[in-house]
């Protein structure tokens, strides 16, 4: 199987595999799933995308959750391993 083709995938149990090389910021429905699709052509395989948690990888939504528990409601933290652990897979975010 491919890497990234998984689905329902534990992040709490990946690491980082390759490097972040780029953090692409917006807010939705502002063509974020378009320059995901150009990145994609440039090369930039693994890119995350939100819409991730609604389809491929719905068990991320987890993950995202603690990391606003513990930024807004401080509960737990949610620190360099944590984003690695979620985000490693990708070189795009």
């Amino acid at each position: 199987m491919e890497y990234g083709t998984e689905v329902d995938v534990d992040r709490k149990q990946c690491r980082r595999v390759v490097p972040m090389k780029i953090l692409a910021l917006g807010c939705g429905r502002t063509g974020t799933n378009s320059l995901k699709q150009a990145l994609q052509i440039l090369g930039y395989e693994e890119t995350y995308h939100m819409s991730n948690c609604s389809g491929k990888h719905p068990r991320d939504c987890e993950m995202w959750l603690d990391a606003l528990k513990a930024k807004y409601d401080g509960e737990g933290t949610f620190g360099v391993k944590q984003w690695d652990q979620l985000l490693g897979h990708c070189m795009v975010w």
